[in-house]
């Protein structure tokens, strides 16, 4: 086992790795929803401080994979819903 306060230190490092988790999926929430809302690409990557490129491929993919996953559903009764993947 290792000492106190290397599990300290261990400790605290996967406290702050959930916490990034946590804000990752936060900021693709509001991402998602500025979307919905037409929020320009370049909008959103001046307010992560970012160029609009790098903005737009941190997020397009699972955007797109979102959409893509909901528009397979829609108007389809629950019991003939394709199956998720």
């Amino acid at each position: 086992m290792p000492p106190p306060k290397q599990r300290d230190a261990l400790a605290e490092l996967r406290t702050i790795q959930a916490q990034r988790q946590s804000m990752a999926v936060r900021e693709l929430l509001l991402v998602r929803n500025l979307r919905r809302y037409n929020t320009s690409w370049e909008e959103i990557a001046r307010a992560l401080g970012v160029n609009t490129s790098s903005a737009h491929r941190r997020f397009w993919r699972k955007l797109d994979d979102d959409e893509r996953r909901r528009s397979d559903n829609r108007g389809v009764g629950p019991d003939r819903r394709k199956p998720a993947s």
